[in-house]
């Protein structure tokens, strides 16, 4: 583990592994994922939240919105989640069933200590304790 993590940039976006429990996957930081109240991080993929399921906490139906505004309610529920390979970053966040995997802005600021910096000439992130 380290107190500092480099992101890449990889067919345009940028992705972190993240752990639930014993799983794993990569997922794209979305800036653009945000919700009022900043209680939802994740979205997973419909087969990875059927996985999930057993261990999430508060299971509920949650209302989100897509990129033409129209609403959806989707299947969702709390968890503990972390970024792999970065110190201190299990953070407690709802999933969403969202039908890919991201990491978004409500996730991020809840690593309390850390600092998300972006070298647009480099075309990297990182995430590094303040």
């Amino acid at each position: 583990m380290a107190s500092s993590l480099v992101i890449h940039q990889r067919r345009g976006e940028y992705s972190v592994e993240i752990a639930i429990g014993s799983e794993q996957f990569s997922a794209v930081v979305d800036t653009g994922f945000t919700n009022p109240g900043c209680h939802t991080g994740l979205c997973v993929d419909a087969a990875l939240f059927d996985r999930l399921r057993p261990g999430l906490l508060n299971p509920r139906a949650a209302s989100a919105y897509d990129i033409t505004g129209t609403l959806h309610r989707l299947r969702s529920g709390t968890t503990t989640a972390r970024i792999v390979g970065l110190d201190d970053s299990a953070v407690e966040t709802r999933v969403k069933d969202g039908g890919s995997n991201v990491v978004g802005v409500c996730f991020l600021t809840k690593l309390v200590g850390y600092r998300l910096e972006w070298s647009f000439s480099d075309r990297t992130r990182r995430i590094r304790r303040a």
